[in-house]
């Protein structure tokens, strides 16, 4: 969950993988799925947190140079009502994370 209250689901790969976004839809519609059930707050899961209703994001992190060639053109085949930013860390990610990009719908790098 973000900071608003929203639900944000996370996929991190250390290398190129084109699995990625594939791999991130079925979490995502997963947690939709509870999201839509009410599971989270029946659950007891955010204890004294309102979740906002609106479906959650989907965040997509990786080395900026290691998103897979493929990425983009499996993410232009996502419903356009799927939230998905790309978030490119810098290649020493493992001394410190440090963001070199985040970008929005099926676009690269500019």
């Amino acid at each position: 969950m973000d900071h608003t209250g929203r639900l944000t689901v996370v996929e991190l790969k250390a290398s190129a993988d084109p699995h990625l976004p594939l791999q991130a839809l079925d979490y995502w519609i997963r947690v939709k799925w509870h999201q839509e059930a009410g599971e989270f707050s029946a659950n007891g899961y955010f204890p004294g947190i309102e979740l906002r209703p609106e479906a959650p994001r989907l965040l997509l992190v990786s080395p900026s140079l290691e998103f897979h060639p493929s990425t983009e053109t499996i993410l232009s085949f996502f419903a356009p009502g799927i939230e998905v930013e790309r978030v490119g860390l810098a290649v020493e990610w493992r001394k410190g994370l440090h963001v070199m990009f985040r970008l929005t719908g099926a676009q690269g790098p500019q």
